[in-house]
């Protein structure tokens, strides 16, 4: 005999005495007729059982051919468990997608989930979804949110209703399509071949998934972001509004200088947002009350918009603006935007602003909103400049080109005779102040002929550069109430 017995024959001298003991205590526990039955079919099973070891009892014993490592895989292939052993485990498919966490169960259907808050959360991530790509189509549902994202932007909004639901993917506009027409209470559900079943008052749905595991991933550093900034969302909208329209996106013209997005710059406690596009400059300002780190970086001018409209309708509530080393994140209540920081960027923005200055004046933003929009009425793509002349009292406009005609404005001002005449671009102009307050005042600082021009008002500036033009303009000599 060997002085190790082998692993295969342990197993089976286990085996049978494990069988024995079981049969006893059957036995020791039947006293009727029938508990003997039934004790007798386990001592026959048990012998059936152990009929492959006798096997391989028999033939270590009777030495053979077989080696010994034969006989014990025999042995083990008949008692040994199937993870154990060679036998693969049949692996059943998922019946449902939808699983309640608390429980570790499938389930068919869910609980009801209001159509309108569905349909407000699918709606208010449209700003991520980019219908060119197949890929970008699709929509988050799950975990407590809905998700969408494409290269520069991800929205994600927090759904208390879907907290039970594990996460699929489905088509962005087959989902919303679906909801416009629901009212009340819907239920998602999973069906047998894989896909979400969507009930409603409309009628119902089945949408097709697709692997949620090729949706990106969270975003890398969130877990401990660096705070940029945190102001109410009124002040933030007023910031925001003043200055995204000077963002670079004509796609006709190369960026060659980095002008791309919005640059936001952190120094000495105030946050500013600037927005420049080679010809205009916008600027905004405001002081925060948090201690962080001086930082500059630039962000989407897409992204900006879409953080715009969030907060735009959030009121007095607060905004917290982090930084990771690739995203720029707000979170607007349930709403979080996170957005691509850009490479490089317009750092030296301040130098742009006009220091020096020749003249100086005041009008109101109501008056020169609408003389300047009188003045660009008869403005063309050839021709597309107004004319700016101070004089004692009054500020005159006066634009001409030769496929509409001639135009004469003028609005009351407090100035003194410059004698200069500026030469900027109306839409410039009008866009920064349809911005203001209608009841405020802003200051013109200008210098020569072909230095830009500065206006400002509190913590908000524009930097107009002029145009290079020789029409002759005829200025009004009236002044207008």
């Amino acid at each position: 005999m060997p002085k190790r017995w082998p692993r295969g024959v342990c197993c089976a001298i286990r085996a049978i005495t494990e069988g024995a003991v079981k049969a006893l205590a059957i036995r020791r526990k039947a006293p009727t007729m029938l508990s003997a039955a039934v004790a007798s079919m386990g001592a026959i099973g048990l012998v059936r059982s152990a009929w492959p070891v006798v096997r391989g009892a028999t033939t270590l014993a009777s030495g053979t051919s077989e080696s010994w490592a034969v006989a014990a895989r025999r042995v083990c292939l008949w008692i040994t468990p199937p993870e154990v052993g060679d036998r693969p485990r049949r692996q059943h498919p998922p019946r449902a997608i939808w699983r309640n966490p608390k429980k570790d169960y499938r389930m068919d259907s869910t609980q009801p989930i209001p159509a309108s808050a569905l349909r407000e959360a699918i709606d208010a991530v449209r700003p991520a979804i980019a219908p060119a790509d197949d890929r970008a189509c699709l929509v988050y549902l799950g975990n407590g949110r809905i998700e969408a994202c494409r290269p520069e932007i991800r929205i994600s909004i927090k759904v208390p209703s879907l907290a039970g639901y594990s996460p699929v993917c489905v088509n962005h506009a087959c989902v919303a399509a679906a909801l416009r027409e629901c009212e009340g209470e819907v239920q998602l559900s999973a069906g047998r071949s894989g896909g979400v079943i969507l009930r409603g008052t409309g009628g119902r749905w089945s949408l097709n998934v697709a692997d949620v595991a090729a949706w990106p991933k969270s975003i890398p550093g969130m877990s401990r972001p660096s705070p940029v900034c945190r102001l109410p969302a009124d002040q933030l909208a007023r910031c925001l509004s003043g200055t995204i329209g000077a963002a670079f996106e004509d796609p006709c013209r190369i960026d060659a200088l980095g002008l791309s997005g919005l640059r936001i710059d952190v120094l000495d406690g105030t946050v500013s947002f600037v927005a420049c596009d080679g010809r205009r400059m916008y600027v905004s300002s405001a002081e925060i009350d948090q201690s962080v780190d001086d930082v500059a970086f630039s962000v989407p001018a897409q992204a900006v918009k879409t953080v715009l409209a969030f907060v735009s309708k959030a009121g007095s509530q607060s905004v917290q603006l982090v930084r990771t080393l690739s995203h720029a994140v707000w979170t607007v209540g349930s709403t979080t935007v996170a957005a691509t920081i850009l490479a490089g960027g317009f750092r030296q923005w301040r130098k742009v602003i006009p220091h020096r200055s020749t003249g100086h004046a005041v009008v109101g933003v109501a008056a020169l909103l609408a003389a300047v929009r009188q003045a660009e009425v008869v403005t063309s793509e050839d021709s597309r400049a107004v004319a700016f002349r101070f004089t004692d009292g009054r500020l005159s406009l006066a634009a001409r080109s030769t496929r509409y005609g001639s135009a004469s404005v003028a609005c009351p001002a407090a100035c003194a005779d410059l004698g200069a005449v500026l030469r900027l671009d109306p839409r410039h102009v009008r866009q920064w102040l349809a911005s203001l307050d209608a009841s405020a005042s802003v200051s013109m600082d200008m210098g020569d002929d072909a230095s830009p021009v500065l206006l400002r008002h509190e913590d908000f500036a524009a930097v107009v550069f002029q145009i290079d033009t020789n029409v002759e303009y005829d200025f009004l000599e009236t002044t207008r109430d």
